[in-house]
């Protein structure tokens, strides 16, 4: 590779490392409000990883993030409007890459008539294995975030419409396996979204469209069974 390009590539690892670590410390679809004590519920998360450019002088690069963020979630209403959640990922392959996940959070929500509003706190790290800086390679992206959101919405029959805002900090290493570099990097982010949720019988479908900062807009579709 050219030398002039060199910044720029490594721009392109630092935007697949920002979007990752967002990624992967995303929180799980939910409406905001109150749950019924004693309440439990598992799920999906899918997150469809937005597109990088990955344009270096004339070249197109083929180096690409997974295609796709899942996890598994589940949470527990403990009462007095409190419920406690985590999620998994297991070391699962996708395609080039090897990852896994795990986190939990705490909620705490109200309902008044039709109003809703949640209060949330998370915490959640995770690795990746793959092709990150160079397609023939495997090195390792590690990344703990932490962070809070509040959530205010309006239920309509079985609809619930809302938005929300937050705030979190997120630490992340990256080890180059191509040069045996290491890097990480530490910094606070914001983030604001939307979000739409149906009840069907005892299944709640969710999907939230999510802005962090300026550089990040993505989706998280969340699939969940009530018991």
């Amino acid at each position: 590779m050219h030398p002039r390009h060199k910044p720029r590539r490594l721009g392109i690892v630092a935007g697949i490392v920002g979007t990752m670590a967002i990624l992967g410390a995303a929180r799980s679809g939910a409406p905001p409000g109150a749950r019924r004590p004693g309440a439990w519920s598992i799920g999906l998360d899918l997150e469809p990883v937005p597109s990088i450019d990955y344009q270096v002088g004339t070249k197109q690069e083929p180096v690409n993030p997974p295609p796709l963020v899942a996890r598994a979630r589940a949470s527990w209403s403990v009462g007095g409007g409190f419920s406690l959640g985590a999620l998994v990922l297991p070391a699962t392959r996708v395609g080039s890459y090897l990852a896994d996940t795990m986190g939990a959070e705490i909620d705490y929500g109200v309902s008044l008539g039709a109003f809703r509003a949640s209060l949330r706190g998370f915490t959640v790290q995770g690795t990746v294995q793959g092709p990150l800086s160079e397609t023939t390679t495997s090195d390792t992206f590690k990344f703990r975030n932490q962070g809070a959101d509040a959530r205010a919405g309006w239920a309509l029959n079985r609809w619930i419409f809302y938005a929300g805002a937050g705030s979190g900090f997120s630490r992340t290493s990256l080890d180059v396996a191509s040069d045996g570099s290491q890097s990480a990097f530490a910094s606070p982010y914001g983030f604001a979204f939307l979000g739409l949720s149906r009840d069907a019988g005892s299944w709640r479908f969710t999907i939230e469209q999510h802005q962090t900062e300026s550089y990040l807009s993505h989706v998280v579709i969340t699939v969940s069974h009530v018991y």
